[in-house]
């Protein structure tokens, strides 16, 4: 993790604002899942703005997660006890890996 980003940030900024422009930075910084501070910390440094992952996503991942995780163990379990022939195993290992890369994929589009 980046030492500069992560350090103790102990100076203080003060902006004046009007209700409207609160309201907005607000609202935005909600809608991210930000704090006031870090939306304008972030969109004034020029960051690239998180946003925030619908419940829908983050279910839609872990789902995906746990058939892969069960699909590997499966596997696992099948090549131990010699129940499934190579290419089986072959194609449970494969089609295990397919699920993780596209976990992974949705995982950084929904960033």
């Amino acid at each position: 993790m980046d030492t500069e980003n992560t350090r103790k940030r102990e100076i203080r900024f003060e902006l004046r604002l009007n209700d409207r422009e609160r309201a907005a930075i607000r609202q935005q910084a909600e809608q991210r899942g930000l704090t006031e501070s870090a939306f304008i910390r972030m969109s004034a440094l020029g960051q690239p703005l998180p946003t925030r992952k619908t419940e829908i996503e983050v279910e839609a991942v872990a789902a995906l997660n746990r058939v892969g995780s069960n699909l590997n163990q499966i596997t696992r379990v099948a090549n131990e006890s010699k129940s499934l022939n190579a290419d089986s195993i072959k194609s449970l290992s494969s089609l295990y890996k397919s699920i993780k890369s596209i976990s992974a994929q949705i995982e950084r589009k929904i960033q």
